[in-house]
């Protein structure tokens, strides 16, 4: 209904917890959001608003042009026409319904659907790009021109309706909550080991690759080496698609920097993997683990991704044509060089690295910190042990290495991070691992080193990075 005007409703109250609301909100804010009132005695959602702020439409205009547009011609222009921004409102809004009714997010839902599943036309007519649209799913960045697919929005999707069916269903015979137990456990039984039906919960730090934010598919890689294929193209013509030539230059870099944004969620999606573990919630009745860690082979594809595809750097990132309109401190390329940086520390993060050294005293055959290290340093140093010139962003890769490493070992004072007066870092093997790393460290860059004429600028990269080598392990040997 529409809100009544006073003439019809005097009496008429917004804030009247009687009535449940849709409410659009004038604001430059790029969000939406769908809050409930619930009885505490009994749970029961008595009313709801969903706030959709004005410049939503924005956020979703960009992410859809980004995604889309390498396959997708009617995403290749700045104003999207009523009836893809229509799809895209009743995408948003549809998702703060389900949280008024009282679903939380589960992002598990896009990883149910096999990669190449989205290349299809008839896949994605029916089922969109996710289960549920409760995930946090964007829209269809791995369909390839020529694929022929037309719906690249995610709609409402079996987990929605299965979620729904459990919560509402009336249970004939039950007139207590306990006394519905056991049909509610029987439904969900049905669906064990059906991965469209798979819960992962909303976690600020996710370490189940299975249940992350942003994604598509069910194999990082196999996506992100799609969509980087898309967004190679979409950087290449987007300043085309978007011109407005009586207009200055902002909207042009922002979308550069919504480019820069998606290549780092694919290389955040595929990260996840290296150290990640599976988190698969049972009753005590249910047999197996419910947490174990990602397969080695697996972790190692992961890493292998991340060495050629972000710290061997992706030159089409760097559109110079346009930076030099707008970029007068070389922040964009800065922020490359962040984004790589990033992607090297994720990999070597406390959590990560501590889950690993706990897997190897569980698993003989987990994948170990030490190949985890080695396989990083032979790939950031190999140009260093043959002699040849290495580029600003490979030697700002080797230098965070090289910090990273001084802050997983032996008395740093960075690294004092305790837990009830303990050192955590002093619980495994990290540490040990990580002096033993800072000395092959060492050992490569002496051997390296030899091969560049003295004064010269990567000489004086390495002997820099020697020099800071020789106080740490000088002080440790104290």
């Amino acid at each position: 209904k529409e809100v009544p005007s006073k003439q019809e409703d005097p009496d008429w109250d917004a804030m009247d917890a009687r009535y449940s609301m849709i409410n659009y909100l004038a604001s430059q804010e790029e969000n939406a959001y769908g809050p409930h009132v619930a009885d505490p005695r009994t749970g029961e959602i008595i009313e709801a608003h969903v706030c959709i702020y004005h410049n939503i439409m924005k956020l979703l205009a960009d992410w859809y042009i980004i995604q889309t547009a390498g396959s997708n011609p009617e995403a290749r222009k700045l104003t999207l026409s009523d009836e893809v921004m229509g799809a895209l409102y009743r995408q948003a809004v549809c998702h703060e319904v389900g949280h008024s009714l009282g679903l939380p997010h589960n992002f598990a839902a896009s990883g149910a659907i096999p990669v190449d599943s989205l290349r299809s036309p008839s896949f994605t007519d029916k089922y969109g790009t996710t289960m549920s649209i409760m995930d946090y799913a964007r829209y269809n960045y791995i369909a390839q021109p020529g694929d022929g697919v037309k719906r690249y929005i995610p709609i409402v999707g079996p987990y929605d309706k299965y979620s729904i069916n459990w919560a509402y269903r009336v249970i004939p015979g039950a007139n207590t909550p306990a006394e519905e137990v056991p049909a509610l456990d029987r439904m969900v039984e049905e669906k064990l080991g059906d991965r469209t039906y798979l819960y992962i919960k909303h976690s600020l730090t996710q370490n189940d690759p299975r249940g992350q934010t942003e994604d598509l598919g069910d194999d990082a890689i196999k996506a992100g080496e799609y969509g980087m294929k898309n967004l190679r193209y979409v950087m290449e013509n987007f300043d085309k698609w978007i011109a407005e030539p009586n207009q200055n230059y902002d909207n042009i870099k922002d979308f550069y920097q919504e480019v820069l944004t998606q290549w780092r969620r694919y290389i955040g999606h595929v990260n996840t993997s290296i150290g990640g573990i599976y988190e698969t919630y049972k009753k005590q009745s249910q047999e197996g683990p419910a947490y174990f860690p990602v397969e080695k082979e697996k972790q190692i594809k992961s890493l292998n991704f991340i060495l050629e595809n972000v710290f061997e750097f992706p030159q089409w990132l760097i559109r110079r044509d346009l930076i030099e309109k707008f970029d007068d401190s070389g922040m964009y390329e800065r922020s490359i060089r962040a984004i790589q940086a990033g992607a090297l520390v994720d990999i070597l993060s406390n959590a990560s690295l501590n889950r690993m050294a706990d897997f190897t005293y569980k698993y003989p055959d987990a994948y170990r910190i030490e190949d985890l290290l080695a396989s990083i340093r032979g790939f950031l140093f190999k140009e260093v042990m043959k002699g040849q010139e290495i580029d600003i962003y490979k030697k700002s890769l080797q230098k965070t290495y090289l910090d990273r490493l001084k802050y997983l070992g032996p008395k740093n004072p960075g690294a004092e991070k305790r837990d009830m007066g303990v050192n955590v870092l002093l619980l495994t093997d990290v540490q040990t691992i990580a002096w033993n790393e800072l000395n092959a460290l060492r050992d490569d860059l002496e051997k390296g080193i030899k091969k560049y004429r003295k004064g010269s600028l990567m000489r004086a990269h390495l002997e820099l990075m020697l020099r800071d080598l020789d106080i740490v392990l000088k002080i440790e040997q104290v």
